[in-house]
This record gives structure tokens, C-alpha cells and sequence, in this order.
């Protein structure tokens, strides 16, 4: 996934996260299926959990992370020709047992 071009529209995309994230706590509360305590305690998980992974990611060297980036890139078209260290005799159809 390429980062966005403008910090703007950045923002208004974290903040449409947030804004939903609270209209479903609000929702579970009303509805009656969870208590305080639960939305807090999820809401709380859930801020750990990404604090972990975005200080995971900013720890990790930057060269580690170019070569990952690569790895999930699209395959190149036309693929390159690949030359097989070994050479495959046919041999004839297989038997029919």
C-alpha cells in the first residue's frame, strides 16, 4: 500500500476511523451488550496493540524495511527467463498400470 500524497487527506481518514470506532462503542453501550468496562478495557487493548506495532515498525532498521517492501511488490512483466542448473530429458509418456 503506497502512503497517501496529502497529509490532509491522512487526517481525514484517521479521523473517520475514530469517529466510527466511537459510534460503535457508543452502540454496543446503548444496545445493552457490553458494559463500560468492556468498550474501556477493548479501547485500551486495542491502543496498546497499535503502540506496539507502530513502535515495532519505527525500531526496525530501515533497510530490513525496504527489503520486506519489496518482497510484497508486484512481479515484473515480462518475468525474467530463469535458467534451471539442470536439464530435463523427456523420456516418453508414463506407463499405463
Amino acid at each position: 500500500m503506497r502512503p497517501s500524497r496529502s497529509p490532509l487527506t491522512r487526517w481525514w481518514v484517521a479521523a473517520a476511523g475514530v469517529v466510527l470506532i466511537g459510534v460503535v462503542a457508543f452502540s454496543r453501550l446503548y444496545l445493552g451488550y457490553h458494559w463500560l468496562t468492556d468498550v474501556t478495557a477493548s479501547l485500551l487493548l486495542a491502543i496498546a496493540i497499535l503502540g506496539l506495532v507502530v513502535g515495532v515498525d519505527a525500531w526496525r532498521p530501515a533497510a530490513r524495511r525496504a527489503e520486506l517492501t519489496r518482497a510484497w511488490a508486484p512481479p515484473r512483466w515480462p518475468p525474467r527467463a530463469r535458467r534451471s542448473h539442470r536439464r530435463i530429458r523427456w523420456r516418453g509418456p508414463l506407463p499405463l498400470r
